[in-house]
């Protein structure tokens, strides 16, 4: 599968603070990186299947899907800053996108931010604290 460069760097950035923030905890790194390539392909236009990704990767889609719910709630904290909310918007919301972890994957963020002394991205800065139920995340978060 040929992706570009910023393509390949996006998804080791967004796998890398997944497992940072542990909202993948317990889940194979190899699922994990599967998971963040098939997710910054499609913001970035490069729309592939999870089967397409799970082929190359050898993780199967079901796999890929399991592990992109739970970092589809934060994924406007998981993303690169040159990633517009516009992109992060053509993501696919799957059924309950309700990360299994047992603190909300929100939460798990915001304590990654703070324990590591980062900033929360500017495109999270509007976001609420809580989102319960696999309720949508706040569409109207600052660029």
């Amino acid at each position: 599968m040929k992706l570009a460069r910023h393509v390949q760097l996006a998804a080791t950035h967004v796998a890398d603070l997944a497992f940072a923030i542990g909202v993948v905890e317990g889940r194979s790194p190899i699922s994990v990186i599967a998971a963040a390539i098939y997710m910054v392909a499609i913001a970035s236009g490069d729309r592939k299947t999870a089967k397409e990704v799970g082929d190359v990767c050898g993780v199967n889609d079901v796999t890929i899907r399991t592990s992109y719910r739970e970092m589809y709630p934060i994924r406007q904290y998981l993303f690169p800053p040159d990633f517009t909310t516009a992109q992060l918007e053509l993501l696919p919301a799957w059924g309950d996108a309700t990360s299994r972890v047992g603190m909300n994957g929100v939460e798990h963020a915001l304590a990654y931010f703070e324990r590591e002394k980062k900033s929360v991205p500017v495109r999270a800065a509007g976001l609420p604290v809580a989102v319960g139920g696999g309720a949508a995340v706040n569409k109207t978060e600052v660029v």
